[in-house]
């Protein structure tokens, strides 16, 4: 089955093949750089905290567009909040 799989640092999805699947979890099969050419198959929670598996490209691409607009948007209040500390500190006078 097909998943697709998202990269938060890479801004990457990536098309994979799935050999099953539950509720939270798919497992990937493939040669992990063992000594054995028989690929071994590995467990990743679908929502992990770096990847996350979805069912179609879109879902993959909606999640991440999601995740940078909140990566932006805490971004935006932590600068709001700097820039009332500064000005409340170019307000400061020194106390006679």
């Amino acid at each position: 089955m097909i998943k697709y799989k998202t990269d938060d640092w890479q801004n990457k999805i990536e098309k994979i093949e799935a050999v099953r699947e539950t509720e939270k979890c798919v497992w990937i099969s493939k040669n992990w750089g063992t000594e054995s050419d028989e690929p071994k198959n590995r467990k990743y929670l679908k929502r992990g905290r770096y990847e996350n598996f979805f069912d179609t490209y879109d879902e993959a691409k909606q999640y991440l567009m999601q995740e940078a607009q909140t990566r932006i948007d805490g971004l935006r209040n932590s600068l709001q909040y700097k820039e009332k500390r500064l000005a409340e500190i170019c307000r400061m006078k020194e106390e006679k």
